[in-house]
């Protein structure tokens, strides 16, 4: 794939391509998350250290440098379009499963501006207003704020069979 050579004595690596060295150090940096989640999932190391770890960064980085190349060709553009449609749409069900109040917020308003590309502006127009006036909630009704952010704005209900089992829809 590319060639190392390294010099006498020094240390320095010279690397010929500087697509090779990106790689190689792409690859360094996963082995480093790797390392990171073994140690993470073993107890050696905290989620917090985990999280603050640069290589985490670095590796984000270059996800935003090659969306960023990728987004100029039409075909690569739709496909991301459509995995952050998908990635609001996890946010959402996220919300909704944990009882999130502020990701739901959040991924409602992500969500507006689709519905008004795909010609949904009556979606549009009551999203829009349902999360100025939910965003304002804290200072109108605290009390309703506190309850929501508690988890209780997700209805969930539960059923009991008469064999035990339990079903939640």
């Amino acid at each position: 794939m590319f060639e190392v050579s390294s010099q006498s004595g020094s240390g320095d690596i010279d690397v010929d391509n500087s697509e090779d060295c990106v790689s190689a150090t792409l690859d360094e940096d996963l082995a480093t998350a790797v390392q990171l989640y073994d140690k993470l999932v073993s107890g050696e190391l905290s989620v917090q250290d985990a999280c603050s770890s640069t290589c985490l960064d670095k590796i984000q980085e270059k996800l935003e440098a090659q969306k960023t190349q990728m987004a100029a060709k039409r075909t690569s553009k739709i496909w991301l379009q459509y995995m952050e449609m998908v990635d609001i749409l996890h946010l959402f069900i996220q919300a909704e499963r944990t009882g999130d109040w502020m990701l739901h917020l959040k991924s409602l308003q992500e969500m507006l501006p689709f519905f008004t590309a795909s010609g949904h502006n009556v979606y549009a127009k009551s999203a829009y207003i349902y999360v100025q006036q939910m965003l304002q909630l804290a200072d109108s009704h605290p009390e309703v704020f506190a309850f929501f952010r508690s988890g209780y704005h997700v209805v969930r209900r539960v059923t009991t069979t008469g064999l035990g089992s339990r079903q939640t829809w």
